[in-house]
């Protein structure tokens, strides 16, 4: 790949007026001024050695073909197709490519790298603009401009790939539009699911505060949520209520074999608190490819059981965290350290520290 940090400020000034003229010589072969803001807005997210790689002649054929893509995607649907050289022209050798294009949402292009991360593929290069577009109610493009007030933020990603079969560009293709599709519930219940959250202190005996401050704590950017699974016993009669992940997929939950190890005190509980913290054995699709965390909020009653299930990815400031700046953790760590009353900033003190850490 072209390495642009070893490009001295002059040549960074060639490299990018010649990338300025490049851009300026494909919009003139352009007439509808919706392709050209396309245009320019998608070629300057893209890296110059890869429009050299492409040249002149089949940059302007990619760029036609982006834009016929991006205006054939109906509103709120996900587009995602794969192309190999005997299906694209303009393709160098050894090329295939992939086009998504979707509502902007979180973790799109984290969740597309963590992918290829995952099967140990590294020959890929992304282009992705964001393009800012009003469309009509059959997803005709009206206008790409951010200054209206109907316009919404698309995500358009042209993933490179380099030499692959075509086995693996189907199979590549099948999971990124299942990645796209748990995306897009995830993300349309991020608000659902934060109101959730805030309800559960208001419903009488259920949480301990030490549970609830837990839980706002989540709510301060230290939790992805995917998905909220709530069940309910009442007076025999079960409801259960899904969001998010849940409701594209049950990840193999028994409701009743739940509730009967809540009735039963099966449940292994933090310090005897309603709550219940582990991995869970299905893998995330979403931001990064590790098995879920699993939260566990439980209530057990004469008429009434509860096992509320929440399931996403601690964030990765959580995961380098001191334990003594998490909630549920601080609180029985401090009297751990209290209940040895070692010196602070003795060597016993600090080896104590060290091996909570």
């Amino acid at each position: 790949m072209f390495n642009i940090d070893v490009l001295t400020e002059k040549e960074l000034i060639v490299r990018e007026k010649q990338k300025k003229e490049k851009i300026n010589f494909i919009k003139l072969g352009l007439k509808d001024e919706n392709a050209k803001l396309f245009t320019d807005i998608l070629l300057n997210n893209m890296p110059l050695y890869l429009m050299d790689l492409l040249g002149d002649k089949n940059l302007l054929e990619f760029t036609l073909f982006a834009y016929k893509s991006f205006e054939n995607r109906a509103s709120d649907t996900n587009y995602i197709n794969g192309y190999n050289e005997k299906n694209l022209n303009f393709l160098p050798p050894n090329h295939s490519l992939v086009v998504l294009i979707t509502n902007d949402k979180p973790f799109i292009v984290d969740s597309v790298r963590e992918y290829f991360f995952e099967i140990k593929f590294d020959r890929f290069y992304i282009v992705h603009p964001i393009i800012n577009v009003s469309r009509d109610e059959s997803g005709n493009i009206k206008k790409i401009d951010d200054k209206n007030k109907d316009s919404i933020n698309e995500s358009v990603s042209f993933l490179f790939l380099e030499n692959i079969t075509s086995n693996f560009l189907k199979s590549a293709v099948n999971e990124l539009r299942q990645i796209y599709y748990e995306l897009n519930f995830v993300t349309n219940a991020f608000d659902k699911m934060s109101k959730r959250i805030t309800h559960y202190k208001h419903i009488n005996g259920f949480l301990t505060d030490k549970v609830n401050r837990f839980l706002e704590w989540l709510l301060y950017d230290n939790f992805i949520f995917m998905g909220i699974k709530e069940i309910e016993e009442i007076n025999d009669n079960i409801e259960v209520r899904n969001f998010g992940i849940f409701e594209v997929d049950e990840l193999s939950l028994d409701v009743k074999y739940l509730l009967k190890l809540v009735k039963d005190d099966k449940i292994n509980k933090i310090d005897d608190q309603p709550i219940y913290i582990n991995k869970y054995r299905h893998k995330s699709k979403i931001k990064r490819r590790e098995y879920l965390d699993f939260i566990g909020l439980i209530k057990k009653g004469n008429n009434v059981n509860r096992f509320y299930i929440i399931v996403g990815l601690f964030t990765q400031d959580v995961v380098k965290a001191s334990p003594f700046n998490i909630e549920l953790l601080k609180d029985k760590l401090g009297a751990i350290v209290k209940y040895f009353n070692f010196i602070k900033e003795s060597h016993d003190y600090k080896w104590l520290i060290e091996l909570i850490n």
